[in-house]
């Protein structure tokens, strides 16, 4: 890994620029705005099956009294059409909501949507490693450096579980009782996965690789601690 170099004001700058499920709102108001209208009103998990087509992919438990429910929607569900030209996207969409064990309707905030797409095209540099030309050479580095520690920045940011699976845009593909107060969480993330880029950039990684995000967390609602989560190069 590389050092972090950069001033916080560049870090800052970065983090505005890149965009990962996490700032999607921030990079992205219109669609962002789009997508809450269309789901304005499904506030149980019943009325989001209504809406969006058929029952959630997958479940989790994110903290005491939640579950994370994820839909993974491709143009043979209804609610596809919609959400994908909010996206201005042509692949599938990923939906994902934090919802009340007892079926009582969700907080405004607690659904989002992505492409099934990794966003590793945003930190993709003009500079092919074939260049002779020093300075192309010098400023994708740098811009590669720059990412990286605003990558990580982004990760150090996300300290709780839904924080962790709205910047890496999917559920972790489980979960393991670590302690009794802490649980193992892991992430294989692909060019299916639209946190991808975020997490490969954050450690330097080639766009082409896939990577694993490991975070400890704890089993009750609060922040994880520091440090807590790793990211490697996966299989």
């Amino acid at each position: 890994m590389r050092p972090f170099v950069f001033a916080t004001a560049t870090i800052v700058i970065f983090v505005a620029s890149l965009a990962s499920a996490e700032d999607y709102s921030r990079t992205h108001p219109e669609e962002h705005g789009k997508v809450l209208e269309i789901l304005e009103g499904s506030n149980t998990r019943r009325q989001l099956e209504r809406i969006l087509g058929n029952a959630p992919t997958r479940c989790i438990a994110s903290v005491p009294g939640l579950k994370s429910c994820a839909w993974e929607l491709s143009k043979q569900q209804s609610g596809w059409q919609p959400l994908s030209h909010a996206l201005s996207t042509h692949r599938r969409v990923t939906v994902i909501c934090d919802l009340p064990d007892d079926g009582s309707e969700r907080a405004r905030s607690a659904c989002f949507a992505v492409p099934m797409e990794s966003n590793r095209w945003k930190f993709r540099t003009t500079a092919r490693k074939s260049t002779k030309n020093r300075k192309l050479q010098k400023d994708a580095a740098n811009k590669r450096d720059e990412r990286e520690v605003a990558s990580r920045q982004m990760l150090a940011d996300a300290t709780t579980f839904f924080e962790l699976v709205r910047l890496v845009g999917a559920l972790p593909d489980y979960c393991q009782s670590h302690s009794e107060t802490e649980r193992r969480c892991l992430w294989k993330a692909s060019a299916r996965t639209y946190g991808h880029g975020t997490l490969a950039a954050s450690i330097g990684a080639a766009m082409s690789k896939r990577v694993r995000l490991t975070c400890t967390l704890p089993k009750a609602a609060g922040l994880r601690a520091p440090d807590s989560c790793e990211v490697t190069i996966g299989r």
